[in-house]
């Protein structure tokens, strides 16, 4: 049972809800951010979403996906992006993208096993990290975030 965020229910000073966006001849209703590095900023752009108690109903969340994606900037010194996956604060996983065509602008799946949690996930945090040297800025890109819980199948 997919439980999606609603990514107009963003919780970020980050992240902006911008409508549909293609990467790849595909369309999703989508959120950016403008990951900018500098003396004021380390590069990180970060939002949340609250998670109901009952979203999963009995079931514990087993999988996170999301679909990614890095503007294919024109500064160079952004290597890729690492998006970090939290929840309740606590890490759970890391995706990166690099400054690559089969990366760069295009969207790029993430899934990430969800531990057994002691409490009922309360939140969910994804973080935007900039990877590289330089200074500059980056756009980043996330659609379709959603926690999948139920029974795992044996294969």
């Amino acid at each position: 049972k997919p439980v999606h965020l609603k990514i107009q229910e963003l919780i970020s000073d980050s992240f902006e809800f911008i409508g549909p966006k293609n990467f790849g001849q595909r369309y999703h209703d989508t959120i950016r951010a403008s990951v900018v590095r500098d003396e004021q900023s380390d590069g990180t752009a970060r939002v949340s979403w609250d998670v109901a108690p009952d979203a999963l109903g009995d079931t514990p969340a087993r999988v996170f996906s999301c679909n990614i994606a890095m503007g294919w900037s024109a500064n160079p010194k952004m290597l890729g992006v690492r998006y970090t996956l939290r929840l309740n604060d606590l890490w759970v996983g890391d995706r990166v993208l690099l400054r690559e065509p089969g990366d760069a602008a295009a969207w790029n799946t993430w899934e990430e096993s969800v531990p057994d949690m002691d409490a009922p996930i309360e939140k969910l945090t994804i973080e935007a990290q900039w990877l590289g040297d330089g200074d500059g800025m980056g756009e980043v890109f996330l659609a379709q975030p959603r926690l999948v819980g139920g029974q795992m199948r044996q294969l």
